[in-house]
């Protein structure tokens, strides 16, 4: 939490609370997202690489 810059006695409206989990939702699946495209461009620049040699 101290990572967020919320301090544990702190209490966050409920409105507050349901947006930050909305983006974090969103976050993951832009993290996501991104990790299967570098696996992906991994993934053709190997076939690439094995279509030169």
């Amino acid at each position: 939490e101290e990572e967020r810059g919320l301090v544990a006695e702190e209490v966050l409206p409920e409105e507050t609370t349901r947006r930050l989990k909305t983006l974090q939702v969103k976050r993951n699946r832009a993290e996501s997202k991104l990790s299967a495209a570098k696996l992906e461009y991994d993934r053709l620049v190997a076939e690439w690489r094995h279509e030169i040699t």
